[in-house]
């Protein structure tokens, strides 16, 4: 990884340099690691680590380690993706069916991109890039939406749903499925058929999960 300047803030960028190794999994669930090693990892003082710590906290990514020795990256245990899951298909249901609700004609051409993009990600093999093509699929749909309460509620808990895609990428290979899965979604939306753009969203919600749960 490699070493940051002082602007933009320090502790935000030590966070999101975070936030990257620990989504790709370059830090593994259950993983050690110190301030001291983090610091030195990116030639940074230990005051913009402890504040990027803090927050890591807060979003339930980083823990303490027994007796407050050290930190852990949290484990990404079945109980919890379930839970994960449970409110991502609420959140994309929602959202779908609201998308559907507005005028989409304008949209179609950059959904349409989205899930070639998406396919492309897959056809390469590149997980980093399947995973962001995932959330700027859905990302599309929450803005479509137009309600900025349910992407603020999505983004809130993305971190680890990145993290769950991330993990069973790297064993299960390429998802080809999911992008059939997001075109059905998509024309859904662009028909304004706002009860089958939530019963599909909902349902590539729980197959995501069994598949994650293996």
């Amino acid at each position: 990884m490699r070493t940051i300047s002082t602007k933009p803030d320090l502790a935000e960028q030590v966070h999101n340099l975070l936030i990257d190794a620990i989504v790709t999994g370059e830090y593994a669930p259950g993983q050690r690691i110190t301030q001291e090693e983090i610091a030195d990892r990116f030639g940074v003082s230990r005051q913009p680590v402890l504040q990027a710590i803090v927050l890591l906290r807060q979003q339930g990514l980083l823990l303490d380690g027994p007796g407050r020795r050290g930190i852990h990256v949290a484990a990404l245990d079945a109980e919890f993706l379930i839970n994960l899951y449970e409110v991502r298909a609420a959140l994309d249901g929602a959202a779908a069916a609201a998308a559907a609700r507005h005028d989409g004609t304008s949209r179609r051409a950059k959904g349409m991109e989205l899930i070639r993009q998406g396919r492309e990600a897959v056809s390469q093999g590149d997980v980093h890039q399947i995973v962001r093509a995932d959330w700027e699929f859905h990302r599309f749909m929450y803005r479509a939406a137009n309600n900025p309460l349910l992407l603020a509620s999505a983004q809130h808990h993305w971190h680890h749903t990145q993290r769950a895609m991330s993990a069973c990428l790297a064993q299960a290979g390429s998802l080809r499925g999911v992008w059939s899965e997001h075109q059905k979604i998509l024309e859904a939306v662009l028909k304004h058929d706002a009860k089958s753009a939530e019963r599909l969203s909902r349902k590539h919600a729980d197959k995501s999960l069994d598949l994650l749960l293996g």
